[in-house]
């Protein structure tokens, strides 16, 4: 493999290393959430209903940067296991509200200390200041990134 002239040698870009950290950290949280029982996907729309109450279909697809059919099965799967329930939205006959049932908030507990012992371990020996600045240059790459893209077209 050739290397570009241009390319100074050892470079390596952040993207790189925020794709290896990301993949490394959601297998470990997978591995969380499978022994307690549930997927990355039921955590992602019990812990935005926890965080936000219930909220309109369309407005917690919209959160979670989802499209309506894919949502749509993912509130059924935990609406059959009792954890979330739909509702009708007064005034609008086409929308509904979907909020967290009681078993819902205790598999929510029971999911989020999972996913908080794994952080524990996760980062256990790291400085905790190193751990606020990583956390804010991430989200301000983020930002960058999205900001970056949308100039782009």
């Amino acid at each position: 493999m050739t290397q570009e002239p241009s390319e100074p040698r050892g470079f390596d870009p952040i993207g790189r290393q925020v794709n290896l950290t990301a993949r490394a950290t959601r297998a470990l949280l997978d591995a969380a959430l499978a022994t307690a029982g549930a997927t990355f996907a039921d955590w992602t729309m019990l812990v935005t209903l926890n965080a936000r109450g219930p909220m309109v279909q369309r407005d917690l697809a919209r959160s979670l940067g989802m499209i309506g059919p894919s949502v749509v099965e993912r509130i059924d799967r935990l609406e059959s296991a009792g954890l979330v329930a739909r509702s009708a939205v007064p005034g609008d006959r086409r929308a509904s509200l979907v909020s967290m049932t009681d078993a819902g908030r205790a598999r929510f507990g029971v999911l989020h200390d999972a996913v908080r012992s794994s952080e524990v371990a996760l980062t256990s020996g790291i400085d905790p200041g190193d751990l606020q600045t990583t956390m804010r240059v991430l989200a301000e790459v983020a930002d960058r990134a999205r900001a970056l893209r949308a100039q782009a077209g």
